[in-house]
């Protein structure tokens, strides 16, 4: 169950900083590894004599104890195209997770109550920002990255890293990430085989009580992943089921406002209102692998979209 893979377990050469807070390893700043992922982490960041997924491990990343890092299934496929890539060279860390958050700052997370008026408007970035939108009746987890060097290894040593966050059906994740980058990579993991339960649904990790079984990250037993070419834009999707994920139009009147849905171009604009004209266009999204059983199909080039 634990990271014994030959290729995801890292070396000390091959990480310059720690995977969560990105501080540089040094004489004082020691690496430690995480016995479920094989990720290698600061002190701080990781804990010893951790408990994942009910046993005890002498150590711990924070995304492994609270359950943001996928199952067997998925680890298998991502170690099995590793063993056929992976010339264990001169590979090293360089890729950075995007903070995700549920709901947007810019729109009320769906159920929950609507942002107060009163408080201080925020600026809509015109670049930078992230919006997934799950328009499946199914819980879906997803993971966005970027820094990659474009190929196969860089994107498959990533896949079996925390942290994912489970979007829940017509759920909304948000965050920022380093427009100046050419890509950012996209993973969703699918095929929970637990219905979506009854009554009330646990998928945040951060909550004292157990995560769901529809909502489990560990239970995902597919990914795939997506390259989107980002640099100076928007990234606003939606992900409707198989390999469709498609660009968000910002035509409802929730995200476009009142005066700009009648089309009243004298109408200021809030600023709280994302401006779609920056959102990526659909040839800028590209399947770049996905799972199959426990093997992984290549769907693009392996070069760089810069």
């Amino acid at each position: 169950t634990f990271c014994n893979e030959v290729f995801l377990w890292e070396l000390d050469k091959e990480v310059t900083y720690c995977r969560d807070c990105r501080r540089t390893f040094s004489m004082s700043l020691r690496r430690h590894h995480c016995r479920n992922c094989g990720g290698i982490y600061c002190d701080e960041c990781s804990l010893s004599n951790a408990e994942i997924r009910g046993v005890k491990v002498d150590r711990g990343c924070k995304g492994c104890i609270r359950g943001e890092t996928p199952g067997d299934n998925v680890r298998i496929a991502v170690e099995k195209s590793l063993s056929l890539f992976d010339t264990r060279g001169n590979r090293k860390v360089t890729c950075a997770n995007v903070a995700l958050v549920a709901g947007s700052p810019f729109e009320a997370a769906p159920g929950s109550p609507k942002k107060d008026d009163s408080a201080p408007k925020l600026e809509a970035p015109t670049s930078g920002y992230f919006e997934l939108a799950n328009k499946l009746n199914l819980f879906c987890c997803v993971k966005v990255f970027y820094g990659g060097d474009g190929s196969d290894v860089s994107t498959l040593w990533e896949i079996a890293r925390p942290s994912y966050t489970a979007i829940p059906p017509n759920g909304l994740v948000s965050g920022r990430f380093d427009a100046s980058q050419p890509f950012i990579e996209i993973v969703l993991l699918l095929g929970n085989p637990h219905p979506t339960e009854s009554g009330e649904i646990v998928h945040d990790t951060q909550v004292l009580k157990k995560v769901s079984k529809c909502a489990a990250v560990e239970n995902f037993r597919r990914y795939m992943v997506f390259r989107v070419e980002s640099a100076g834009h928007n990234v606003l999707l939606k992900f409707k089921g198989d390999t469709l994920l498609e660009p968000r139009l910002g035509t409802s009147v929730g995200r476009v406002g009142i005066f700009g849905k009648l089309g009243l171009k004298n109408a200021e604009e809030p600023k709280d209102v994302i401006n779609f004209d920056t959102n990526v266009p659909a040839s800028s999204i590209r399947l770049f692998c996905a799972s199959a059983g426990a093997e992984t199909i290549t769907t693009s080039p392996t070069t760089s979209p810069r």
